[in-house]
């Protein structure tokens, strides 16, 4: 299984961290503290995210529109597949237990919904860089550290 995240937070070497499934069932299941619940408490939050550098976009569109093609694809097939999208998921997961891949494709069915939002605006917020920018605080922060 990937602990990533939660073999440095039972070592002490974090405080918190986010944890989706089936990490998050993993460290409830062993007692760890709940800071908060974004899950349980419906909270949006970024599951996945790609980044490209500009560079790499240019010289590789196609590529990252193969990428994108075939992840939104894969999200279509594990919505309406349950049985195939479980499957994957104990394979890639390295999951045997029925209960963690049965909260595990639940995460991802209530992370990835069918009916999501289209509208960057739903998810990007860029009005406190907007304030900044408009008060001069990002050109007093270029002029006192002289970077470009």
């Amino acid at each position: 299984m990937n602990l990533k995240r939660l073999t440095p937070l039972l070592s002490g070497a974090i405080a918190a961290t986010l944890l989706g499934e089936p990490q998050r069932k993993e460290a409830l299941d062993m007692g760890l503290r709940v800071v908060a619940d974004l899950y349980a408490e419906r909270i949006p939050w970024l599951y996945s995210g790609l980044v490209v550098d500009a560079v790499y976009l240019k010289n590789n569109r196609d590529n990252v529109l193969r990428f994108l093609k075939a992840t939104i694809e894969g999200n279509h097939m594990a919505i309406t597949d349950e049985r195939r999208a479980k499957t994957v998921l104990a394979k890639e997961l390295g999951l045997s237990d029925p209960k963690v891949i049965d909260a595990s494709y639940a995460n991802f069915k209530m992370e990835t919904p069918p009916d999501a939002s289209r509208n960057l605006d739903d998810y990007i917020d860029m009005s406190l860089a907007s304030d900044l920018r408009k008060e001069g605080f990002m050109d007093a922060m270029a002029k006192k550290y002289r970077t470009p």
